[in-house]
Order: structure tokens, then C-alpha cells, then sequence
């Protein structure tokens, strides 16, 4: 199962603290980041500046950008396709995009 091998290198690299920087396969780096809280079994947790509480993120809303994180990178998948796939599009993209320059390597 390549998405459980993602998750699994995502839980290994990711730690709480691990400032990760927002980026959109479009426009790259946009200057601004938010930061890892925790990592659990089922779930990445961040914080970012200007939100009030702490943003859980469940892995079946990773799974669901995974499956079409390919598309998106070459651009053949619009950016409100992801969105519309989850509310914490911002988040998923650039941690995925994180673990890819973590790894050296695309996602399993």
C-alpha cells in the first residue's frame, strides 16, 4: 500500500516543533510556515499564526490529497480540486511537499 508507507515515513521524519513552510506547487514557497504540535496514530496536529485553536488534521484527509498529490504537482490537478477535497488543503499540501525535500524523493 504506497499511501501507508507516505504515512509511515510522515509519522517517522515529522516531529512536534517542526516549523514546515507553506507551499503550493504554482507559486512554491510562500514565505510564511506553521508549526507541528503532534503526531499521532491517526492524525498530524498544527498550529498557525492567526487561528484560534489548534488544527487537527485526520490521516483519511492525507490519504484523500495523496491520491491525487501526482496530478497536482504537474499541475494536470487544480489547486481547488485539493481544497474542495478537504478544509486543510493548506496544511496537507506543504507537509507532503516537506516529507518529498525530507526524503530526497517523491512519495511512495
Amino acid at each position: 500500500m504506497p499511501f501507508a508507507n507516505t504515512w509511515n515515513a510522515l509519522r517517522t521524519h515529522l516531529a512536534p516543533g517542526t516549523a514546515i513552510p507553506n507551499w503550493r506547487a504554482s507559486r512554491g514557497l510562500l514565505g510564511d510556515s506553521f508549526v507541528v504540535s503532534s503526531v499521532g496514530a491517526n492524525y498530524v496536529a498544527v498550529d498557525t499564526p492567526g487561528a484560534q485553536n489548534r488544527q487537527r488534521i485526520p490521516v483519511a484527509d492525507f490519504q484523500k490529497v495523496y491520491a491525487i498529490w501526482k496530478g497536482y504537482c504537474e499541475g494536470q490537478t487544480a489547486r481547488a480540486t485539493v481544497r474542495d477535497a478537504t478544509r486543510f488543503s493548506k496544511y496537507i499540501i506543504s507537509v507532503l511537499h516537506w516529507l518529498e525535500q525530507r526524503v530526497g524523493a517523491q512519495l511512495p
